[in-house]
């Protein structure tokens, strides 16, 4: 009798259970695009019309359409909409306003969504992207108790702003036309649009004071260091992208973004015990290096080394440091003779400002740096534009030409801090 019931209850069980559970959806919605056609090509500020039929055998519940690049990174504002319907006409358009991208191939994207499936369809476009161009030369000035920026281009000088002193640091983030400065000896840190499109923002000092602020002309964010360990990067107006963290009692006098990698000199108090770490870009710790020589900069020299230039005993050190293994080699010592500054030319090419001179290093065709002038520049920037290296005197600005002669020189207006090279599109 009781084998009968519990056989009873089973039953009872499983009637209510099938009865009680949802019916599945194993059909995904289908998407025909009607427009963009493949292969259409676009200029920068075009339209791209969208028009597309979406169909589902029971319900629709979401449909977008956005632009990707080849990375499938999407690069322009989604647009979305929340449907209820089996059937729908997706009609919107996506306006190309983003100035930042390159000449190339692009996918269009459009997303359907049902209440369980997603279905997605890419279309290959092209987009036709704006030239870059060089809008001058932007040197921080320190005069008296003030900083100011300056631009020097067709041989002109024009004052950018005027800002109250001590300078500690300066950048100018070309992707997003801003120029920021960082007040000694903690901060604050602000940034002024050079073109109407950002609105001024603001960072004040935080976990014991601010230590540096650096900006590349081919990286998306600028990038900030905070003693106790912490790297942030900021992207538009003070957005924060993301942080990275070392140990306490570290703080980064330096850092680099290299692809997938954000490479940090991190420094401790202590002497002998400072550091290179690198990180993934979500954040994850890649590896360690002990280093402890003076360094000077940090630029690119592929998607997965650097140079470092360095002082140490009064002799300057040129090394490429592999971001994948923690090896340095390629090392070059200059013997009683500082490196000042350092700066990245084309593919594999770097040029060295030491006391005595400038070098140039080119790694396709020489095997060691090769003296190109005795100008005792104090900063150096290639302008990959016009193929020119542009430096800085105690009292000059300079334009070399492919024989690494003069050719515009300016006077500068008060004691050089940084120069940089100002690109738009």
């Amino acid at each position: 009798m009781r084998i009968h019931i519990w056989i009873l209850s089973a039953l009872l069980y499983t009637f209510l259970t099938l009865g009680c559970k949802k019916e599945s959806d194993e059909n995904p919605p289908t998407i025909e695009v009607l427009d963009p056609i493949e292969n259409t090509s676009y200029n920068t500020f075009d339209t791209i019309p969208i028009k597309a039929l979406l169909k589902d055998d029971k319900v629709l519940t979401f449909a977008s359409a956005e632009l990707q690049n080849v990375d499938l990174v999407t690069v322009l504002p989604l647009s979305s909409k929340n449907i209820n319907t089996p059937e729908y006409q997706l009609v919107t358009s996506l306006i190309i306003d983003n100035i930042q991208l390159t000449s190339g191939k692009f996918y269009v994207l459009i997303t359907a969504k049902d209440e369980v499936n997603t279905t997605r369809s890419f279309t290959e476009i092209h987009v036709n992207g704006l030239p870059l161009i060089t809008k001058g030369y932007m040197v921080y000035e320190s005069i008296g108790d003030q900083v100011e920026l300056h631009n020097y281009f067709n041989g002109n000088d024009s004052v950018v702003w005027i800002k109250e002193g001590p300078f500690k640091d300066g950048l100018v983030d070309n992707y997003h036309q801003q120029a920021g400065y960082l007040q000694e000896s903690d901060g604050p840190f602000f940034t002024l649009p050079l073109f109407p499109l950002f609105n001024p923002w603001e960072l004040p000092p935080v976990q014991g004071g601010i230590t540096f602020c650096n900006a590349q002309s081919d990286q998306v964010g600028i990038q900030i260091g905070y003693k106790d360990g912490t790297l942030a990067i900021f992207i538009e107006e003070g957005n924060l992208r993301k942080t990275y963290q070392s140990d306490q009692d570290y703080y980064p006098a330096l850092s680099l973004l290299n692809e997938d990698n954000v490479i940090v000199w991190q420094v401790k108090d202590e002497p002998d015990q400072n550091r290179i770490e690198v990180f993934f870009i979500g954040g994850a710790l890649k590896q360690v290096s002990t280093y402890n020589p003076e360094i000077v900069n940090l630029v690119n020299r592929s998607e997965n080394e650097v140079f470092m230039g360095a002082n140490e005993n009064g002799n300057g050190i040129l090394q490429t440091y592999n971001l994948d293994n923690g090896i340095f080699f390629d090392n070059h010592d200059f013997i009683d003779n500082p490196i000042v500054s350092l700066c990245q030319g084309n593919h594999g090419v770097v040029f060295i400002a030491t006391e005595q001179g400038i070098y140039k290093y080119d790694t396709n065709s020489q095997s060691v740096p090769s003296p190109i002038s005795d100008i005792q520049a104090i900063h150096l920037e290639w302008d990959l534009v016009n193929q020119v290296l542009v430096v800085t005197t105690e009292n000059e600005l300079m334009v070399l030409n492919f024989s690494w002669d003069p050719i515009i020189t300016y006077p500068l207006n008060g004691v050089p801090e940084k120069l940089m090279v100002w690109y738009s599109k």
